[in-house]
């Protein structure tokens, strides 16, 4: 370098102060400072020796691995086997008696569940009671009550029926067997779709001011019988059956009957408990017979849904009218008596053909006689055994009879 140059001497560059070493510098400044000797302050009271008892030993915080916690390693084989039992036995003891209440509990709820729901009153009553409508559910409940009552007395009033039996031949025998059946209330419930009758109290509500049920009042008063009552004593269990007379049973030969009436024929009974609620049914069902000598004899059966309701009043029966089937034999033997006496009418009139005696008023009332109910049903009888093969024989000796007999007796 040059003399004439003005050099500076290089050194190493002095780092900036930072804040953290300007605040170690002052720091360190007041340390070296002499101050005021303080009075000394009094030394802390030793630390109350720990309770023996170790639940309430401070537990201190200590962060590692396995927690957050301080632990302390215990060396269980310096433990007596004996002791190391009792302490798991103990522990032991006590988890099972929490599980069984547990499972005890839940038990119970369970069972209350599954009782709630598979009862439909008391899971109505449950419903009502969570929705807060409980006065709401009760009134709706009385209505209910007294429209199911109100349906179950229609349906289980008594019903009876009337008929008039007109049949042909007119001096037929009739035998009316009448088969009574008995049916538990519960049952005859079951099968008409009604609910079950309450078994509690006679009233709706089962309050004191509440509306008695229909049928509920004393049935009777000071031991007169109810008017319309069923006798009691007909309500038996099981089936039975009786025969019912009438007049054709007492028909003498040769006597005949314009119409057999058949009155207040019971069809449907029931009887009633204390609370109104019917306990017994008795059904009623009716096997017509007729039947006379020389005829087919037929039957009739009437249940309770044969019966139909025209007007106020009895049930009836829509009859018709019958008329039995006569045998082969019968037709013959009956035909054979009306030509006998056509001859004889003829005979006496002076009429030229059968044509003729036909037209006669006598004439009906002659085959009513002898079994055979119009003209036509005589027309058709007279072609099948006079113009046919099969009775050729048999008509040409009855033909003979006829004109040997004598008219005048």
């Amino acid at each position: 370098m040059s003399d004439g140059e003005d050099r500076t001497e290089e050194t190493p560059e002095t780092p900036e102060a930072t804040p953290e070493a300007e605040e170690s510098v002052e720091a360190a400044a007041e340390a070296t400072e002499a101050p005021e000797a303080a009075p000394a302050e009094a030394a802390p009271a030793p630390e109350a020796p720990a309770p023996e008892d170790e639940s309430e030993k401070p537990i201190r915080m200590a962060p590692h691995a396995e927690g957050l916690f301080e632990t302390e390693e215990i060396d269980i084989s310096k433990i007596d086997d004996a002791e190391l039992g009792t302490v798991y036995g103990e522990e032991t003891g006590r988890s099972r008696a929490a599980i069984s209440a547990l499972v005890a509990t839940i038990a119970l709820v369970a069972v209350g569940t599954i009782m709630i729901f598979s009862d439909e009153n008391m899971k109505h009553d449950i419903d009502c009671f969570v929705n807060g409508t409980v006065e709401e559910c009760k009134t709706a409940e009385v209505a209910k009550t007294k429209e199911m009552w109100k349906n179950e007395d229609h349906k289980s009033q008594n019903k009876y029926g009337d008929v008039q039996l007109t049949f042909f031949p007119a001096d037929a025998k009739v035998k009316i067997t009448q088969t009574q059946k008995h049916l538990d209330g519960d049952a005859w419930r079951t099968t008409e779709g009604l609910s079950k009758c309450p078994a509690d109290d006679a009233t709706v509500g089962g309050a004191e001011e509440a509306e008695p049920k229909p049928g509920a009042a004393p049935a009777e008063a000071a031991g007169e019988p109810v008017k319309g009552a069923v006798d009691a004593a007909k309500f038996k269990p099981g089936t039975s059956s009786r025969e019912i007379p009438n007049e054709t049973t007492k028909l003498a030969v040769g006597q005949t009957i314009e119409r057999l009436p058949l009155e207040n024929l019971p069809i449907f009974e029931t009887q009633k408990n204390d609370l109104g609620c019917v306990s017994d049914v008795l059904t009623y069902e009716y096997e017509v017979e007729f039947k006379r000598d020389g005829y087919h004899p037929i039957k009739r059966t009437w249940r309770v849904d044969d019966w139909k309701r025209i007007g106020p009043g009895n049930m009836i029966i829509e009859w018709p009218g019958l008329d039995l089937e006569p045998k082969p034999e019968t037709i013959k033997a009956n035909f054979s008596k009306v030509m006998h006496q056509e001859h004889c009418l003829r005979t006496q009139k002076k009429l030229p053909t059968l044509a003729d005696s036909m037209k006669d008023e006598n004439f009906e009332i002659m085959l009513l006689r002898n079994g055979i109910k119009t003209r036509e049903d005589f027309m058709k009888i007279y072609d099948n055994l006079t113009k046919t093969a099969e009775h050729a024989e048999w008509w040409k000796g009855e033909v003979e009879k006829i004109k040997a007999q004598n008219c005048e007796e």
